[in-house]
């Protein structure tokens, strides 16, 4: 329980193998042996069971505090549909532009706002025309905190730019380049009308034990901002 398909899939190899295992060593050692062997072949499987690679994806009720996520950074990319719940971090944002960090947004365009897109990914009981309106509103917001940004970044060493793609995702991101050196992103999922809080995220990082992941999810978000369209100051005001 908890387990992705893929660690399940694992999960039923490694057990697997270790019933194979468990044939082959009943069959080459003699009969008082095999009490002994078996009960420390168990203990083997149970910690292999154990630090197996389950509960990565935590409920966004335990999401780290964004302040807290991108303390130090000197570039963050921030790709979500609305980014209504980011883009009011004012203050927060203040602060690191004021130290030069580059700041990027990627998040839907308003014209794009369909009722048929926008389904799957608006929880529950909002259904239809309220869910639609409640989502342009959340746009809104989050473009006049975007708008204000830009604004502030006029007289700081930082940089604000602001992207829009005509699609909806079921997957937002947070990337983050730490002054450290150490890069990190945090992926949320939205399954089918879930509700908000119980989005499953997972953070990944460039010192992972397996940097893959973030390697392949890095490239995806770069690849993303690549092919959304910019949108100046003049283009954003020209909206209000």
């Amino acid at each position: 329980q908890g387990l992705s398909r893929v660690e399940q899939a694992l999960l039923a190899v490694l057990l697997g193998l270790a019933g194979a295992q468990l044939t082959s060593n009943y069959s080459a050692v003699k009969q008082e042996e095999k009490s002994d062997m078996h009960h420390k072949l168990q203990q083997e499987i149970a910690q292999s069971i154990k630090d197996f690679p389950s509960g990565i994806l935590k409920p966004r009720a335990d999401v780290m505090p964004l302040d807290m996520f991108i303390e130090g950074a000197e570039e963050i990319l921030i790709i979500a549909r609305t980014a209504s719940k980011i883009t009011s971090n004012i203050n927060c944002f203040r602060k690191l532009l004021g130290y030069g960090c580059r700041l990027r947004f990627i998040v839907l365009n308003p014209e794009a706002c369909q009722q048929n897109y926008l389904e799957a990914v608006t929880p529950r009981p909002l259904m239809g025309k309220q869910a639609l309106e409640i989502f342009k509103a959340e746009l809104t917001a989050s473009l006049v905190n975007i708008r204000y940004l830009i604004s502030l970044s006029e007289n700081t060493k930082g940089k604000v730019e602001l992207r829009m793609v005509n699609y909806v995702s079921n997957l937002s991101f947070v990337v983050v380049d730490e002054s450290s050196g150490r890069k990190k992103l945090l992926v949320e999922l939205t399954p089918y009308k879930c509700e908000e809080m119980e989005r499953p995220h997972i953070e990944l990082a460039s010192d992972d034990p397996n940097p893959r992941r973030h390697k392949f999810f890095r490239g995806i978000c770069e690849e993303i901002w690549a092919n959304a369209t910019p949108v100046s100051k003049a283009q954003l005001n020209a909206g209000e």
